[in-house]
């Protein structure tokens, strides 16, 4: 034994060691055996080693290494892990193996995220990501998120943006807190097909918890679009939830319809082919009757429609739910009128409407925004600001406007807006050589703001009128040759080919792209212009025929594609 061995040194290599050793400690610590530290959990204690504590946990690890008070006393208390999540973790660290029911996942990666163990996190993550569906992509992206699970937010983002329709419906969406879901509404991922289920699963959302949830009602409903629901589905769902939908509520509902119909007004400017001029000035002095062109080949040609019952001069016109709404004007007797009256162009018939509240008013212009009419100005510097609701033929007052327009202000509409733009010295006595200004109201808000005033309109402006193409408004004629754009993206105006005549108080409309314009109060009073938005061109029509001893002044153009009744 004393010489040296030739033979090889003995090496063991016993496979199931360190599985044993496991085992054993697993063992002891089932058996409080040569335990040396307690951890405690919702009131449980539960015995354990510190050096397998420390190897398995970076958590355990930093407690045990240092001078804390919990290596002092051998005593850990955990708040906020459950005990049945903290025994299977603890059944990890001890053995490398975990089997976890479904329902208790959430509560394992917490512990195992408190405890600093990737290992438990990463495996479950995993697992849960093979199981996202629409009943819990909710509440697993929650977890995702508070844990920066990266995988399984992504895949919970998918299922929400391939099923939203069926998440919505189901009882996760009902638990989720305001937060939650306007942080959801919010992301890109969130997109709903059907926006009659969004609503209806919000109702349900508030339903849910009424008592608590009610007076959040308002700003949950503001992520929604009630505009996209149908007519049949609003009153179904207002009828039947008549203790959630308070006046606030219905009011954001009814907004949003509200401007459906004001962006379906505008979708169907220039699809027609048929003009009506209605009102004005003729050679004597008289109104001016409206005319209907009838488009053959390149000429057009113009016949006499119903006129009014009265004759009102310096009336005002708009176009509201397939009507031409004529209201105020100076009457046979020189006093500013408050008669109304709606004419019904698929009929050729007038009917006499609610009188404007207040007195009469006269050179004053007015706007639809679907089926309200909204009356802007006139000659004795109103600044209030009538509404005329087609449906119940009523009148209402709109928020008036922060500075009186004055006398014959030009009032444009694009999408839920109207710009009134007015000639400053008409009301408050300032000089003649200011430009013009502009005020912008909010049909849905009913609020007013202030625009930059149109440049190089001082002495200019008086007389001119107003068109609306997409994300822009033109304003055109006037006492000189004026053609002016305002871009209400950039809030910027800019010059543009000004019309070979002059065209004051003539009559403009859209069509095609187009902005064509009728007569005037000087030499054009029986041509017809057109400028072309995409070309900056102008065209003086010649095929325009307006008929013998026909004047166009003072007059109001709509396009229309109502058919006349024969």
């Amino acid at each position: 034994m004393g010489d040296k061995s030739p033979h090889d040194a003995l090496s063991i290599n016993h496979l199931t060691h360190t599985t044993d050793l496991c085992q054993k400690f697993y063992i002891n610590r089932q058996n409080s055996e040569f335990t040396d530290f307690e951890i405690v959990v919702e009131g449980a204690s539960l015995p354990c080693h510190r050096m397998v504590l420390a190897a398995g946990s970076t958590y355990f690890e930093g407690v045990l290494s240092n001078d804390m008070i919990e290596r002092r006393r051998g005593t850990v208390v955990l708040e906020g892990v459950t005990c049945h999540a903290m025994r299977l973790v603890l059944d990890y660290i001890y053995t490398g193996q975990l089997t976890v029911e479904y329902d208790h996942i959430a509560d394992v990666i917490h512990a195992a995220d408190y405890l600093q163990i990737p290992g438990i996190k990463d495996r479950c993550e995993r697992y849960v990501a093979g199981e996202i569906n629409p009943n819990n992509c909710l509440g697993w992206l929650r977890v995702g998120t508070l844990y920066n699970l990266g995988f399984l937010v992504e895949q919970a983002r998918e299922m929400i943006r391939e099923s939203t329709h069926r998440v919505v419906e189901s009882p996760e969406f009902a638990r989720l807190s305001l937060a939650e879901i306007l942080d959801y509404f919010s992301h890109e991922s969130f997109k709903v097909r059907n926006e009659n289920l969004l609503l209806q699963a919000c109702v349900d959302w508030i339903r849910h918890d009424k008592e608590n949830r009610l007076k959040k009602a308002g700003d949950l409903l503001k992520c929604t679009n009630p505009a996209r629901c149908s007519d049949e589905f609003l009153k179904h769902l207002t009828e039947e939830n008549a203790d959630i939908f308070s006046d606030s509520v219905r009011q954001i509902i009814g907004n949003a319809m509200f401007e459906r119909s004001i962006r379906e007004d505008s979708s169907r400017a220039g699809e027609s082919n048929r003009v009506i001029l209605i009102g004005g000035c003729s050679n004597h002095g008289g109104i001016r009757k409206r005319f209907k062109p009838r488009i053959c080949g390149n000429r057009h040609l113009w016949t006499k429609l119903t006129p009014p019952p009265k004759y009102m001069i310096y009336a005002g016109v708009c176009a509201v739910d397939d009507c031409l709404l004529l209201t105020g004007g100076v009457d046979d007797a020189g006093a500013d009128s408050r008669e109304s009256y709606l004419y019904r162009i698929k009929y050729d018939a007038w009917n006499r409407v609610a009188d404007m509240r207040g007195g009469g008013r006269s050179r004053h212009s007015s706007l639809a925004f679907g089926k309200t009419a909204y009356i802007f100005g006139g000659c004795r510097g109103e600044d209030t600001v009538p509404a005329f609701d087609v449906d119940t033929n009523e009148w209402v007052s709109a928020n008036p406007m922060p500075l009186p327009p004055g006398n014959s202000p030009i009032a444009v509409k694009n999408g839920i807006r109207a710009y009134v733009i007015s000639d400053p010295s008409s009301v408050n006595g300032s000089p003649a050589d200011n430009d013009f200004y502009m005020h912008v109201y909010d049909a849905v808000k009913d609020t007013w703001s202030r625009g930059p005033s149109p440049p190089g309109t001082a002495n200019r402006a008086h007389g001119a009128t107003g068109a609306s193409y997409k994300d822009r408004i033109f304003l055109v004629g006037g006492a000189s040759k004026l053609c002016l754009v305002y871009d209400t993206r950039a809030s910027t105006w800019t010059n543009l080919t000004p019309p070979p005549l002059v065209h004051r108080f003539g009559a403009t409309v859209l069509i095609d792209g187009n902005i064509r314009i009728y007569g005037g109060s000087t030499a054009s009073t029986d041509i017809a212009a057109q400028y072309d938005i995409d070309r900056d061109r102008w065209e003086i029509l010649s095929d325009v025929v307006f008929g013998k001893n026909v004047t166009i002044s003072r007059t109001s153009a709509f396009l229309t594609t109502s058919p006349r009744r024969n």
